[in-house]
């Protein structure tokens, strides 16, 4: 498992982490190779409770020091 950084601030997951695991959710959903439990608890994970918003709500807080808003 890849070490997880942490955001220096408030010792959460840093963006890049949160960004690492939304790809993986991402990637797992896509194989169709999960039970549809599996797939809503991820779909979960990355959406609704969590792993999205946080990646949003750091980039308009500006967590993001040094990075450009993609084009």
């Amino acid at each position: 498992m890849p070490k997880k950084s942490s955001n220096k601030n408030t010792g959460s997951p840093s963006f890049e982490t949160n960004l690492q695991r939304l790809e993986e959710i991402v990637e797992h959903l896509e194989s169709g190779e999960k039970s549809l439990d599996e797939v809503v608890t991820m779909f979960e994970e990355g959406v609704i409770t969590g792993v999205a918003g946080v990646l949003e709500k750091m980039w308009e807080a500006g967590n993001l020091s040094g990075r450009e808003e993609p084009t």
